[in-house]
């Protein structure tokens, strides 16, 4: 009888401190062929801070994916913070991105996007579409 309640406690723990260290996952959609500010606030923990996007660039003539990929910067932007706090920049090729962030301060953030290689005579031909995840 001892040996299945001390069995039954050691199941109920383990399953305790499996939800509790659990990561969390917030998600977040996009769609730009110049900069978008996010407008969705992510309370997060000071805990190390992963951001995973996959992104594809588009034709605005078909809305079809091209292989003339435009690259965007993506940033963690503290609420109340005149520049962004964490921030990369990638391909929009639809391969996943990682972004290890590390510790990050505990704070509300913003996602905020930008394209950094559009078309310097000012025509905008493409736009990157995508989604990602802030995992902590």
């Amino acid at each position: 009888m001892k040996k299945r309640t001390m069995v039954g406690l050691i199941v109920v723990l383990s399953l305790f401190i499996a939800l509790a260290i659990q990561a969390k996952t917030h998600t977040f959609t996009f769609k730009m062929d110049h900069s978008v500010k996010g407008k969705t606030n992510f309370s997060l923990s000071k805990k190390s801070t992963n951001v995973y996007t996959t992104a594809k660039t588009y034709k605005h003539s078909n809305n079809k994916p091209t292989n003339d990929y435009l690259k965007y910067r993506i940033s963690l932007h503290k609420k109340g913070a005149f520049m962004p706090s964490y921030r990369s920049e990638v391909k929009a090729d639809g391969k996943k991105k990682t972004f290890k962030y590390g510790t990050i301060d505990k704070a509300t953030y913003n996602i905020d996007l930008r394209v950094t290689n559009q078309d310097p005579s000012g025509s905008i031909y493409r736009y990157v579409k995508g989604s990602g995840q802030i995992v902590q």
